[in-house]
């Protein structure tokens, strides 16, 4: 099977913040072709930050979309032309204030490919240093240390519901590396 589709026209009918909309006429793998919109993501990073052997941070954070405070991993949006770990030592510091000393790549998945570009860049973050945090004016988030058993209870009784942080969380918990 041809693998990749062929763009004819992509006209761009949102700009947002953090992402745009685009409206495309591609030919398809197979030959259609067809009009399909586009949300273009720069993509994120997800950081599972591990204080020692037994203990992890979360977030209690306000998303807008869920209108509630989730609990999560810290994450952060790239900026233009950054590489994944450098943002993820960025938001590392910003939302929980840790430095990490080390750093492994755990997985990078596509959050919706259906309609969608964004790519999720998944970390471990070990050998924290507690430094201070520099929040941003729409980031309204508490961190908290969480056992790993309290996590995996959190995530059993559906209190964790957020799927970067569900997936971020399988590859930890699991040891798998999708690299």
């Amino acid at each position: 099977m041809k693998a990749r589709s062929k763009l004819i026209r992509r006209k761009n009918i949102f700009k947002g913040y953090c992402f745009d909309v685009m409206s495309d006429r591609v030919v398809w793998p197979n030959g259609v072709t067809l009009e399909r919109s586009l949300i273009v993501h720069p993509g994120i990073t997800v950081m599972v930050p591990l204080l020692d052997k037994k203990h992890l941070i979360l977030i209690h954070q306000y998303r807008y979309g869920a209108d509630r405070a989730l609990w999560e991993v810290p994450a952060g949006t790239l900026k233009k032309a950054e590489a994944p770990l450098v943002c993820a030592r960025r938001e590392l510091q910003e939302e929980i204030g840790y430095l990490a000393r080390s750093w492994k790549k755990l997985a990078s998945v596509y959050a919706s490919p259906g309609f969608n570009t964004e790519i999720m860049h998944c970390y471990l973050a070990q050998g924290l240093e507690k430094t201070k945090n520099g929040l941003e004016p729409d980031e309204i988030l508490e961190p908290k240390i969480f056992s790993l058993r309290e996590t995996k209870k959190m995530i059993e009784s559906g209190k964790i519901k957020d799927a970067k942080t569900l997936i971020a969380l399988f590859y930890f918990f699991n040891g798998v590396d999708s690299r």
